[in-house]
Parts: structure tokens; sequence; C-alpha cells
């Protein structure tokens, strides 16, 4: 008799966890907001790493111990359709930026940035063009959020066949993958520590995949401890979790509050005690008791699950709706601009992404042709709108930006002249060189 097909586990819903995220990502809002008392944001990014890598770990692992393997394509999959069609909006928004909103000299940089966000590699095209997240209020990018979604699909990508190979082939199952996680998470600590000079920028320590992981593998190791196990039902051991849970979600509130941007400590070590305390904010919220009860708050709940468009949209939002736009300052203008996200956030989740992830709207098999196509679209969007880059008139369209801005500089009488010669190869190059050297800082251009 032939042995029954084993049946993929479904990790539970945990309410909480929602309203964790909620709040994380409503310390960030407020910063980019423009109130920088809230300046140790950055640290929520972190928490949103520790959770993903204790939810889709869970995920992993168990549908690794309920079927004996990962479905790879059905995985990766279902991430796509989770998270590509509000990128896909987002990025399509981000074209309606460029071509209406940004200024001639933004456009310089923007196409590059919306196609690396488009493959999800906008934290690596941050480092390589020496975009710092120092300027992130000064001078961003209108998908500078999008470095933190790169260094996630880039989990998600690499992450399913470390845990496939791991299981496979290493002794003891949980335990080895969670040997193999914690080497690794301290060899991403220390390599961060190894990057960061104090008083430098931290730029490259603070986008790099590399660097980042170690955040992921704290809740990939925590999720090899309770995915798919009972709780504990020792009344001492739901109180001290509890209790620590509490007071590691009371200590990330401060720190968001106090740490200012770029704290050295964070990037000396404190990466992994931050996720520490994250991960043991993450396990009082899966336990019965009043943490779990104040995170399950419906309005947290509520927010936690449009949370990825909030996101994904707030940013160039923000941009667009600013001071000078709008007349509005301080607490007004931040009320406004989140009534505008919300409903952005709340339209594409009821309308694009629930419809998407079950499949209302697109097949599977449609759906490999209506992916590529609209990636295609975004990408096909932004280069038609920056191509007036390679129009005669647009030297003199930023010379009068400038000038309105009172930047033009008087000639010098060190300057120099480039001149390409030829048909519209030399004509690129030159587009090209003028680029390139507009975006570095260390040059007087």
């Amino acid at each position: 008799m032939s042995e029954a097909p084993r049946t993929r586990p479904r990790l539970p819903y945990y309410p909480a966890l929602d309203g964790f995220r909620a709040i994380a990502l409503s310390v960030m809002l407020l910063f980019h907001g423009g109130f920088e008392w809230a300046s140790g944001a950055f640290l929520s990014i972190s928490a949103f790493f520790t959770l993903s890598g204790f939810l889709i770990t869970g995920l992993l692992v168990l549908e690794h111990e309920g079927t004996g393997t990962i479905r790879l394509a059905s995985f990766w999959e279902r991430r796509f359709r989770r998270l590509m069609p509000a990128a896909v909006l987002g990025l399509l928004g981000m074209s309606l930026y460029a071509a209406f909103v940004a200024a001639p000299d933004e456009l310089m940089q923007i196409r590059g940035d919306v196609i690396a966000a488009l493959l999800y590699v906008a934290n690596w095209r941050f480092v390589w063009t020496d975009q710092s997240y120092a300027r992130i209020l000064t001078d961003p990018s209108p998908v500078q959020h999008f470095w933190s979604l790169g260094i996630e699909e880039q989990f998600y990508f690499f992450f399913p066949l470390l845990v496939l190979g791991v299981l496979r082939f290493v002794p003891g199952s949980r335990r080895g993958l969670a040997l193999v996680l914690a080497i690794l998470a301290a060899a991403s600590v220390a390599l961060m520590s190894w990057l960061h000079v104090p008083g430098e920028d931290f730029s490259r320590a603070y986008y790099g995949t590399d660097t980042r992981a170690g955040e992921l593998f704290v809740g990939a190791i925590l999720a090899l401890v309770y995915a798919g196990r009972p709780l504990d039902p020792r009344r001492w051991v739901t109180i001290a979790t509890n209790v620590a849970g509490g007071v590691a979600l009371v200590l990330s509130v401060w720190l968001w509050v106090t740490t200012p941007e770029g704290a050295d400590w964070f990037f000396e070590g404190g990466s992994l005690v931050y996720a520490l305390l994250t991960a043991a904010v993450i396990v009082g919220a899966i336990r019965p008791g009043p943490l779990r009860s104040f995170l399950s708050f419906a309005p947290f709940c509520w927010v936690g699950w449009i949370s990825y468009g909030l996101y994904v949209f707030h940013w160039p939002i923000f941009l667009w709706l600013d001071g000078e736009r709008t007349g509005l300052s301080g607490w007004s203008l931040f009320g406004l601009r989140m009534l505008v996200t919300f409903l952005v956030a709340i339209a594409s989740y009821r309308l694009l992404e629930v419809p998407i992830r079950s499949r209302r709207f697109v097949g599977e098999r449609v759906g490999w042709f209506v992916a590529p196509t609209a990636l295609a679209s975004v990408a096909l969007a932004i280069v038609m709108v920056s191509d007036q880059l390679y129009r005669p008139g647009f030297a003199a369209a930023e010379v009068a930006h400038a000038e309105s801005r009172g930047t033009v500089q008087p000639p010098r009488e060190d300057a120099f002249r480039i001149l390409f010669v030829g048909d519209s190869v030399a004509w690129n190059m030159g587009v090209g060189a003028e680029v390139w050297l507009k975006s570095r800082e260390d040059l007087d251009v």
C-alpha cells in the first residue's frame, strides 16, 4: 500500500505580530514625516527584518517537515504575489513623480534608482552610487525606502535554498540548521562592525545584505524553536515571557525616540542586541497574556494588515506633499500625508493585493505572462519619462532650475571641457559622463 502524500502545514496567524508591525511602522512614518525626535526609527527596520526571518523560516521548516521538501517555485510565487503588486503600483507612481514633480537634476539618477528598485537591488544601487542614508531627509531618492525591500527579497530568494540544503544534508535537522544560522549571524554582525568606521558614512554597513542578514537569522533561529511546536503551558514560563516581551517592547520604543540616527553602538554589535530584543517581543506576542492582548488591539492589527502598502506608498507621497507645495507644516502636514497614504494603501490592498494574492484576478498560468509584462511596463515608463535627459533642451531646463534655486556657479578659471565626437553612441557617452560626474560628491562639477 502506498503512503498517502503529506500535506503542507500552515503557520498559525498571530494578530499580535501585526500589531507589533504597526507600532514599529508608525515611528518610522513619524521620522520620515520630519519629526527628528524619532531619529531611532531606523531600528524599526531591524525589527521588520527579525520578524520576517521568524515568519518565513516557520513556513519553510513546517513545509519541509510536513512534505519532506520545500517547493521552491511555489514559495517564490507566493512571495511574488504578496509583494510585487503594490511594489509595481508604487513604482509606476514613481514614474508619475518623475514626470510631474521631480526637478531636472533629479532625473539624473531617478531612472537607475527605479529600475534597481524594480529588480530589488536598490540597497546595492545606493551603495555603489554613494547615496548616503544620512541624507534621507535632505536629498533623498523617491525610492530610498526600497533598500530594505531589496534586502528582504534577496533573503526570500536565497534563504530557502540554504534551508533546503541544510535540512537535507546536515544531521540533526532543526538543531543543525540553527547552528549554521548562528554561525552566519555572527559572521554578519562581525562584518558590519568591521566595515563601520565611527565618524564616517555608515551606508555600506547599513545597506548591505551581508551586514543586515544577522537580524534576519535571529528571527529564523527563533522560528526553529517555536514553529509547529506546542507552547510550554507552565504558568511561570508564560509570566516570564510576557514580562520579558513587555520590557523589550518598552525598551524598543525608548530606543526609537532616543537613539541618534546612525548610532555607532548599533554597528558595533548592537544590531544583534536589538534583534534579541525584537525576538523577546515576538515570543511574548505569540503566548497568551497581557502583551498579546495589547498588541492584538484591533486598530493595531488593521494597520498591520496594510503595513506593506503604507511602507511602499508613503515615501513618494511625503516627497510630493511637502510644506512648500501644501503650505502646511508640523502635525497638520503629517496628517494630510497620512490621510493620502492610508487611502492609497487601502485601495491597493482591497482592489489589487488581496485579489491577486487569492488568484481572483490572475491565475497561476496567466500570472507568468502578466508579471513580466507589469515589470516591463514600469521599466518602459521610467525610461520614457526620464528620456528628456537626452533631449537638447534638457541642459537649458536644468540651468533654469538651478537659477531658480540660486545654485548656478560662476565659471572657474581651472575648468575644462570634454568633447565627444561621433553619432548617437558619442551622444549617449556624453550624457552618461555628465550624469556620472554630477553624481560624484568628491568632484566640483
